[in-house]
């Protein structure tokens, strides 16, 4: 307040209000004890101006203009003044907002130069796409420990793609203080959301959470734990994942009792042409367990043209289980390949299924318990009803099989680009083939 007119009671409010414009708004105002008599002016900050007898009550405006605006309401009485103001009450956002490490930070953040560095903040706008220029971009988490927040139909879009565009949590010093919580460092619920083009790197998981939206185009690498259950990446609804990279995530954990995933899929998450690659588990102690790096639940989950590789498991228990693809009900995996599995404790390795899973086209081979030296090749467990045109390096196919072979070598191509077979295979055409794996920073070797 400024001048010598002062108002026993005022009060001014209004919830902040993002869409595109035209933008309606409404602000509700109260002045007693002294404002009597007095004229009434209401700046909207476009140029608009309402002057009216009383403020009690609800005035409105609409704004037909992007722009972040400031609303101002002066009383006048006897030539003196008094002035209150709600600072970007409102902001009409267009179509794009951006994000950028060297722009003004000027709301609504609708060009380069009025970026912002900080993609909450550009996210909580609401527009329909956020792009990110190059760059790292650090994540803060509020009170309800969530980073970037899609609850809206926003798609997150990078402009140059998941090597020059890189997401983590401010906290740097994994399994010590804040970086030992639970933390999303992405959280997606709403259906027409979307993560496209990003590496994100975190010291504390689950790090993606999403039940709903897109995650396309992703690198996910770098994950540490020190407690509790749960995934590095939880995908618990009808999400599609496709062309993702899930690499090298390390989970260290202590004398616990710890369940989880690189990827867990659940709900109807539906998980297409990724590399799930080197995760790993680092364990002192741990008792009636499941680990893997990718878990399916619900009938309506899915898994296809994908390779899980190379997970390993070092650990000193051993009543635990530990596998590369965990399907302990009716979810369905196609055309895919699971290779190279250790695990140094209690049992598994490869693929474990439930009678109730759908298997199909699905190469497991070369996955060992390494208790001993040379390793127990462990490329099956459980018995599922729908079991086809699969190859199994070691294990006992399901009575009721079709068209599948074990024992033989699935003859893999020696060619640098990950585990693609040959035309001499014996699972040509039945298992997963991806000359996707090399496209847009995703190849397997």
């Amino acid at each position: 307040w400024y001048s010598t007119f002062t108002p026993a009671s005022v009060s001014i409010s209004s919830a902040t209000s993002f869409g595109p414009p035209p933008l309606d708004i409404q602000v509700t105002a109260n002045v007693s004890g002294g404002g009597e008599g007095a004229t009434y002016a209401w700046d909207w900050g476009d140029g608009d101006f309402l002057e009216m007898n009383a403020t009690n009550g609800v005035v409105s405006h609409t704004y037909t203009n992007v722009g972040a605006y400031t609303v101002q309401m002066t009383v006048l009485r006897d030539g003196l003044t008094c002035v209150y103001a709600l600072t970007n009450v409102a902001a009409a956002v267009g179509d794009v907002c951006y994000v950028s490490t060297n722009g003004a930070a000027i709301p609504p953040y609708d060009t380069w130069a009025k970026a912002t560095s900080n993609i909450q903040d550009a996210v909580a706008y609401k527009p329909k796409t956020v792009l990110v220029s190059n760059g790292t971009y650090r994540v803060s988490y509020d009170d309800d420990d969530y980073g970037i927040k899609l609850y809206d139909a926003t798609r997150l879009v990078s402009v140059n793609g998941l090597s020059n565009t890189v997401i983590r949590s401010n906290y740097a010093n994994p399994g010590t203080g804040e970086s030992s919580r639970m933390r999303n460092l992405v959280r997606m619920t709403h259906a027409g959301a979307s993560v496209e083009g990003f590496t994100f790197c975190q010291t504390c998981p689950p790090m993606i959470y999403a039940t709903a939206g897109r995650f396309e185009n992703n690198l996910v690498t770098g994950t540490y734990r020190t407690s509790d259950s749960c995934n590095v990446t939880t995908f618990a609804g009808p999400v599609g994942i496709t062309n993702c990279v899930f690499d090298g995530s390390t989970m260290s954990i202590g004398w616990v009792n710890y369940a989880g995933a690189l990827v867990g899929l659940s709900g109807g998450a539906a998980m297409d042409r990724c590399v799930v690659r080197n995760a790993t588990f680092k364990i002192g102690s741990a008792n009636n367990t499941i680990r893997s790096a990718v878990s399916l639940s619900g009938d309506k989950t899915v898994m296809r043209n994908t390779f899980v590789v190379d997970m390993k498991v070092d650990m000193r228990a051993q009543s635990l289980q530990n596998w590369g693809v965990y399907v302990p009900d009716k979810s369905t995996v196609e055309n895919c390949t699971i290779v190279g599995s250790r695990i140094n404790a209690g049992n598994g390795a490869g693929l474990c299924v439930s009678k109730d899973a759908k298997i199909r086209n699905v190469i497991s081979y070369d996955n060992q318990l390494t208790l001993e030296t040379p390793g127990e090749d462990r490329d099956l467990s459980g018995s599922s009803d729908v079991f086809e045109n699969c190859l199994i390096g070691a294990g006992e196919l399901p009575e009721t099989a079709k068209g599948c072979i074990v024992g033989e070598d699935p003859c893999f191509a020696d060619d640098g680009s990950g585990y693609h077979i040959t035309k001499d295979s014996p699972c040509y055409n039945k298992g997963v083939q991806v000359k996707w794996a090399s496209k847009k920073g995703l190849a397997t070797d």
